[in-house]
């Protein structure tokens, strides 16, 4: 075996070994700053839960039923006959 060659061969795979070192130090890296997103929004999460919460106003949906009714309520009493009470 030539001495040239093995030296290669070392150097490469010292070069994979420290490439693998940084991937795995980004990874954490990562992987740490994931953790400290997540906890920052659990803790707003909690501060929101503790704030009551705003005064809901009523469903517009209901006045607009109840028109509907009236409307669908004259106009079977135009069908049977029945004087519109306005």
């Amino acid at each position: 075996m030539d001495k040239r060659k093995v030296n290669i061969k070392w150097q490469a795979r010292n070069q994979t070994n420290k490439t693998r070192v940084l991937l795995l130090l980004l990874q954490q890296e990562q992987q740490q700053e994931q953790k400290q997103q997540q906890e920052q929004q659990q803790e707003q999460q909690k501060q929101e839960q503790q704030k009551p919460p705003p005064p809901s106003p009523p469903p517009p949906q209901q006045q607009q039923e109840q028109e509907q009714q009236k409307q669908q309520q004259q106009q079977q009493q135009e069908q049977q006959g029945y004087p519109v009470q306005g």
